[in-house]
C-alpha cells in the first residue's frame, strides 16, 4: 500500500493527466531532473474541505506549490475558479521574481562560470544504471 509521501505513491494517473507539466507555470517535468521537481497539489486544499481524490489533484512544480500553498478560497468557488486564482497568483509572483532576477541576479552571472553539478550522478556506474545501458553485453 502506498502512503502518499513520494512522487511515485500517487501513481502515474495524475502525472499523465497533466502531461508531466506544472498546471500553473508550464514547467516541463519530462526529464528525470525536472520530474523530481514535480509535486501533487490539491486544487481545493484538504484543509479547506477539498477531497483527496484524483479529480482534486493536479501536478505542480515545487515552486508553484509553495506559492499557492497558503491561499484560501470561499467555499462556493468552483475548481475552475480556484485554478484561475492560483494561476494568477503564480503569474504575479513569477513576474516579481523575474524582475528581481533580471536586475539583481543575472548581471552577476556574466562574470561567473557555470558549474555542472548533478548530485545524483556519483559515478560512471550510476550513469550507466540511469541510462539503462549495459556495456558488458
Amino acid at each position: 500500500m502506498k502512503d502518499g509521501k513520494s512522487l511515485t505513491d500517487y501513481g502515474a494517473a495524475i502525472y499523465k493527466k497533466c502531461h508531466y507539466t506544472c498546471a500553473y507555470c508550464g514547467f516541463d517535468g519530462r526529464s528525470f531532473e525536472n520530474w523530481r521537481q514535480l509535486t501533487i497539489d490539491h486544487i481545493r486544499p484538504v484543509k479547506q474541505d477539498g477531497q483527496n481524490t484524483e479529480e482534486n489533484k493536479i501536478v505542480a512544480c515545487q515552486s508553484c506549490n509553495s506559492i499557492t500553498s497558503r491561499m484560501t478560497f470561499p467555499s462556493d468557488d468552483s475548481v475552475e475558479t480556484i485554478l484561475e486564482k492560483k494561476k494568477a497568483r503564480v503569474r504575479e509572483i513569477l513576474k516579481r521574481d523575474f524582475e528581481f532576477w533580471r536586475t539583481e541576479v543575472a548581471p552577476s552571472l556574466v562574470s561567473r562560470p557555470l558549474q555542472n553539478v548533478q548530485a545524483w550522478k556519483n559515478s560512471a556506474d550510476d550513469e550507466q544504471e540511469l541510462s539503462g545501458v549495459d556495456d558488458a553485453n
